[in-house]
């Protein structure tokens, strides 16, 4: 594997957490709330289900069995003859392939094949089909979601080679349909793991991360993902994990990184940041509101780029006050220069594009909107947003 932070991560000691945490979790499981033993005796008929259960739950495994080897092997035919990786597949392959991967409810060899056809649609950047895949099972709940990071992440801190069982891990290679990993996979693959996370806290629960991850875990694991992690900032992650996310914002837009080519990762970085501090927004502290303004007056441009990407990274912005902090600036702009104003504006256009525009105007008394201020405010946002999607 290669040696860069993009294209590694680093075990920093919580694989063998994660392993316990899945064993404890996998061990609670009802091996009969399955979608394939339901649907077994539904698809067959009353009275044929009523002579399989009169020979008794051996003949009902065997029959999930030899149904759940076909389907992969149908799913994995499907995967290798699409014209292209980013056609995704059928609605119903996403379900199966998420309900035979679930821990505990099949025999392994079923199991480790269901991931490995789930990593291949993760390589093909259909995340969000991957995930929805696993929701639509009606018998999938909370530790199906928790079991399904873990073993994610201790699968990612292994550069995609091992899956985990029991205690340890296990080859990916010695299971069905696995294919080969090549190096320049893995950057991806990363990149696709925190995507999913995110979608997990948007899909299921704002402490679906912080249920797993310590703050220095998770921010450890991003910040290599992503490079923006320095050496140092003041805040302490597992104290102040928002003033924490800011400073490092912040120092590495310092560092001399190329804005436009680090754009990407900032925005990936963020995003993971506003889903695991999801819901603790709100009770911002002193350090959080000093390490905001100081993004807002000394990194406008930056900022603004990164809140026009995604509502929820301006959502975690606007919750942290951001709205009312730029109104400031923009009041204190006025006074000294017009020709100041325009730069705070372009970036409350940007925190209020996302379904928060009445925000803006909330932010500014009366004598701050005279005549079309208000107007300039949201044609600048505008501006920002239509360059951004190459619209202007």
């Amino acid at each position: 594997m290669s040696d860069s932070p993009e294209s590694q991560l680093l075990d920093f000691g919580v694989t063998d957490r994660l392993l316990e945490s899945l064993e404890d979790d996998i061990s609670v499981v009802d091996p009969w709330e399955t979608e394939s033993s339901r649907s077994t005796l539904r698809g067959i008929g009353t009275t044929a289900g009523r002579t399989i259960m009169s020979l008794g739950t051996g003949v009902i495994r065997a029959i999930d069995y030899v149904r759940a080897r076909r389907t992969l092997l149908r799913i994995a035919s499907t995967q290798t003859a699409r014209p292209s990786v980013s056609v995704p597949l059928s609605t119903d392959r996403y379900r199966d392939i998420m309900e035979f991967q679930r821990p505990g409810l099949y025999p392994q060899d079923i199991t480790r094949g269901a991931w490995n056809l789930m990593l291949t649609e993760l390589r093909c950047e259909q995340v969000s089909n991957v995930l929805e895949g696993l929701f639509s099972i009606p018998e999938a709940g909370h530790t199906d979601i928790q079991i399904l990071v873990k073993q994610l992440t201790v699968c990612a801190l292994s550069g995609w080679h091992d899956y985990p069982s029991g205690l340890h891990t296990v080859p990916l290679r010695s299971g069905a349909h696995y294919q080969t990993n090549g190096r320049s996979d893995d950057a991806l693959m990363n990149v696709q793991f925190l995507r999913l996370l995110c979608l997990t806290v948007k899909r299921a629960h704002f402490t679906a991360l912080r249920e797993i991850f310590s703050p220095d875990e998770f921010f450890s694991l991003v910040g290599t993902v992503t490079s923006v992690q320095p050496p140092a900032v003041r805040a302490n992650p597992n104290t102040n994990p928002i003033a924490y996310v800011l400073q490092c914002l912040a120092a590495s837009w310092e560092s001399g990184m190329d804005l436009r080519a680090q754009s990407a990762n900032h925005a990936l970085f963020l995003e993971c940041a506003a889903s695991f501090c999801s819901g603790l927004t709100s009770r911002g502290t002193a350090g959080d509101n000093e390490a905001l303004r100081f993004l807002i007056q000394h990194h406008t441009a930056a900022l603004t780029s990164i809140c026009v990407v995604d509502e929820w990274i301006a959502k975690f912005f606007v919750d942290l006050g951001a709205v009312d902090l730029v109104g400031e600036y923009v009041r204190a702009a006025r006074k000294a220069h017009r020709s100041l104003v325009q730069p705070y504006t372009q970036l409350m256009g940007a925190l209020t594009w996302h379904d928060h525009s009445h925000l803006a105007f909330q932010a500014l008394d009366a004598d701050s909107r005279p005549g079309h201020f208000g107007f300039e405010i949201m044609s600048w946002g505008g501006d920002v947003v239509r360059s951004h999607y190459g619209e202007g």
